[in-house]
Formats: structure tokens, sequence, C-alpha cells
């Protein structure tokens, strides 16, 4: 059985081109969501010659959050039917009063946690590079990955059929028997100060459930397996735009890049302008002493 590594390394040669647009569309508006490929947090990225670009992907951004998720204000609803009211032998006010406890009680959750912050950044990725994985588990804080930090395969109604992600972390982030189990050494003497972690999501048994699992250094993770309903599972995979017999979506920014590239020429060729109109030269005069 080929390792989840070979796997990586086999889909994304496919996408190469999807990279290079969005991280051209990130260029002209928010170089950060996605930086060239081997930048860090110690590179420079590069600016654009007008701010257009980002206040346009904020704005809109900011404005699909409200409407999602209004502050103070439940966005979805908890209603029964009267047939499964009698069936249950209740009261319809009693019934209500205790749906409105659990809508109030997953808002509170959501207020709580980071998924505002969280949701925020998925949207900016959407509208730039038109693809986003949101991670949503059981148990702890949503997590965003952006496009260079997976692979999708779809069929032809755009069902997420295969994924592939890739992490890379610190080994003391791992826990001790995972270390042991996939032979990472934490020490500082082993030359490695990080390790790639690999999970495979796939659709199983007709595409009625969801199966992923971990490996580590072509070993999987102990106890990473795990198995979900379709409409259970913890993954789920966003386009901004879905084009037919495409794995990955496009932005809104792809819509308007010949306009923000325009922009961003004039721009640069202004600056350049008014830097050199501004300069003084002091000439002596002919008839001057000196």
């Amino acid at each position: 059985m080929a390792s989840i590594k070979s796997r990586w390394e086999s889909l994304q040669t496919k996408r190469g081109g999807v990279l290079r647009r969005a991280r051209e569309a990130a260029r002209l508006t928010i170089p950060a969501l996605m930086p060239p490929e081997g930048s860090d947090e110690n590179s420079s990225l590069p600016t654009p010659y007008q701010s257009l670009g980002s206040f346009g992907v904020n704005n809109l951004a900011s404005k699909l959050l409200l409407a999602l998720l209004p502050p103070g204000t439940s966005f979805f609803r908890l209603q029964i039917a009267d047939s499964v009211v009698e069936e249950l032998g209740a009261e319809r006010d009693a019934v209500e009063e205790a749906l409105r406890k659990l809508e109030n009680r997953a808002m509170s959750r959501i207020e709580s946690s980071n998924f505002r912050v969280t949701l925020h950044q998925v949207l900016k990725h959407l509208i730039v590079t038109g693809n986003a994985l949101l991670l949503i588990p059981t148990e702890g804080p949503a997590r965003m990955y952006s496009l260079n930090q997976y692979c999708v395969v779809r069929d032809a109604y755009g069902v997420v059929t295969e994924a592939v992600i890739k992490e890379t972390v610190h080994p003391s982030t791992l826990k001790e028997d995972v270390r042991k189990a996939c032979a990472v050494d934490p020490s500082p003497k082993s030359g490695r100060e990080e390790v790639d972690v690999y999970t495979k999501i796939e659709l199983k048994n007709g595409g009625k459930f969801v199966e992923y699992f971990q490996e580590i250094n072509d070993i999987e993770v102990p106890e990473s397996r795990g198995r979900n309903k379709v409409s259970e599972s913890p993954f789920i995979f966003l386009r901004w735009t879905a084009v037919e017999n495409e794995d990955y979506g496009r932005g809104l920014v792809e819509e308007y890049i010949g306009d923000l590239h325009g922009l961003d020429v004039i721009s640069k060729a202004i600056l350049s302008f008014s830097a050199a109109a501004g300069k003084i030269v002091l000439f002596v005069h002919p008839n001057a002493t000196t």
C-alpha cells in the first residue's frame, strides 16, 4: 500500500496551475493569504502598489461574516413538527423553550470560541484563492487550511472523494507515544526541527461514510483513524465558484484580475513619475563668482 506522502506528491503536481493563479491573486490583494513558494515568517512579501484589492477583500469578507454570524443574534432556529410534539405527549411551549435553550447554548459556544475569527479568515481565502478547508472537530476550536496545505479529488458531481492534508509541526507538540511509534526524535541533536504530518480523507461505502487517518515518516499514527457519516464529517471543503470537471474552485478576485493588474501597473508608474518629478537639481549660475 502506497504511503500518504507519495499520494500527496502525486496530487501536488496536478495543482501547480491552481497555486500560481492563487498566488497572483494574493499578490494584488493580500499577499499574506498565499505567500510565494518557500516563504516563511522571516520572508519579505511582495507589496502591491495599490490598496484597492486589499480594501475590497476585507470589506466583502466583513460583510459576509456579519450576514452569516450576526452579533448578538442567532443565525438559525430550531423547530419541531406538530406530529413529533403529539408523539412526545408534551406541550409545544415547553418544547420550544427547550429548543431556545439549545440555540443559546450553541451561540454561546460560537462566541466563546475562535470560530468567528476562523470563519473570517476562510471567507478571505475563498474570495482571493477560491478554496479553503474548514475543520470543525467535536472538541476543540475550529481550524482552517489554506490551498497550499491540502489536495483534493472530486467526482463529476463536485463531491470530494479523496483529500490529503500536509501539516508541518514541531516534534515537541506530538504526544510521546506518537513520537515513539513514528520514530520521531524531538532532541535538538536529531537535526529535525520540524516534522510533516499527512492526513488522508476518503469517501467509503458508496459515499455514505468518510474515513481518515494520519501518517508520520510513512508510519500510521496510533489512534488516528476515524469514521463519520458524510453529513457529520468534520472536514468541510469549500469553493467560491465551482467549475465543472475541476477539483478546485476559482475566487472572486480572479474575475477582476485584469483590472487589478492594470491598476497596479498604473499606480507603480504614477509613483515612479512622482518620484522623478519631485527631484530637485541645483545648477550654478554662469555669472556667479563660484
